[in-house]
């Protein structure tokens, strides 16, 4: 089970929308127009300074499980932290993988090893479709691994990955988790 924590951030938009409403009756009140306009411009501030911090806090977070020797995964975008309850009852911290802008974070709550591999693409002729494979984490069952870029592609290692992909750049990686 996931569970995320509450951000400081989260309370940021309860306290603007609170000066806002308190600005608006002391407008209304004391009929001094400005502070009606303030009342409806700190709202809109505050919650923009607020949703500025948090996009730097986000990431994925991919979730695998095993039903009758079938692997399930779930994928949670946008998380911002908090903890995983692993079916035996363990507990583990889940926390933004420290090096870059994004990241995944995966959660193996299966029997079986997983691999984050990195494709590389290329578009020149001679070496259309994926190239070279780097192997970024082994996730033993019951365990946590990171990858600093976005887990795209999920898929048993002996299907491969896919053979090609959209790209803006004529060399582009995808994050494959493999199983």
């Amino acid at each position: 089970m996931l569970t995320e924590d509450t951000l400081y951030l989260d309370y940021l938009s309860y306290l603007s929308w609170a000066i806002g409403a308190g600005l608006i009756v002391y407008g209304l009140v004391g009929r001094i127009r400005l502070f009606l306009i303030l009342g409806l411009a700190v709202p809109s501030g505050m919650l923009a300074i607020s949703a500025s911090q948090k996009v730097t806090l986000k990431f994925d977070v991919v979730i695998i499980n095993e039903t009758g020797g079938q692997i399930e995964w779930r994928k949670v975008k946008q998380f911002v932290g908090g903890e995983y309850v692993f079916r035996d009852g363990r507990t583990t911290r889940i926390s933004k993988p420290a090096g870059g802008p994004i990241g995944t974070v995966v959660v193996n709550d299966s029997d079986r090893e997983l691999r984050i591999i990195r494709v590389a693409y290329s578009s020149t002729p001679n070496r259309p479709g994926p190239g070279g494979q780097d192997i970024v984490a082994t996730i033993r069952p019951g365990g946590t691994g990171t990858s600093l870029e976005r887990v795209e592609h999920f898929g048993p290692e002996d299907n491969g990955p896919p053979g090609s992909i959209k790209s803006y750049s004529s060399f582009d990686t995808l994050d494959w988790l493999a199983w």
